[in-house]
């Protein structure tokens, strides 16, 4: 978008600010305004852009307050003689693979927020935001529950990949079932 000042295009009318009383504020008012759109749509993106940092930050801090309730839970089988190499061990550890799975859900509001915003469709961006969002609070919070209970009955901590290995199996199952019936 070409920037043309509020002056030029007043006299391309043949009208100057005197005529309409304007200060040299008020033209640069109206001169900033008239640029408005080029900026509305790199402020969306910058929102946009704040947002899904804003989720990863959410998303690795829910992960470690999880970490930290598990631990709180859990805490008379803790070795206490090497509490502190095991407590660090275990945040340092955890956090790789809170990053790991926040990437899983971050990527593809990303991905669409830099492809959508140079042709201002930044609100399809937003809505594949707001639903992977909603899908990490779902499964995340679903499967930190069920690893809590899972724990307290065997002992053992639920293979987050085998359940969802069997997720896809299950959805791709049913792909191919849903397809050979039409």
């Amino acid at each position: 978008m070409r920037v043309v000042s509020f002056s030029k295009i007043l006299k391309s009318v043949k009208v100057n600010e005197k005529q309409l009383n304007l200060t040299k504020e008020q033209t640069l008012n109206y001169s900033y305004t008239m640029t408005q759109p080029n900026n509305l749509k790199w402020d969306d993106f910058i929102k946009e852009l704040s947002n899904i940092i804003f989720f990863w930050f959410f998303a690795i801090l829910f992960f470690l307050a999880y970490r930290l309730i598990f631990i709180f839970i859990y805490s008379n089988e803790i070795d206490w003689a090497n509490f502190s190499s095991n407590i660090s061990q275990t945040l340092i550890t955890g956090f790789r693979f809170d990053t790991m799975v926040t990437s899983y859900f971050i990527i593809v509001p990303l991905l669409t927020t830099l492809i959508t915003a140079p042709i201002n469709k930044i609100k399809i961006a937003r809505f594949i935001r707001l639903f992977f969002q909603q899908l990490f609070i779902v499964l995340s919070a679903f499967i930190c529950i069920v690893t809590i209970n899972y724990y307290s009955e065997y002992h053992n901590q639920f293979n987050h990949f085998l359940f969802l290995g069997a997720i896809l199996f299950t959805i791709g199952v049913l792909g191919i079932f849903l397809n050979k019936k039409n």
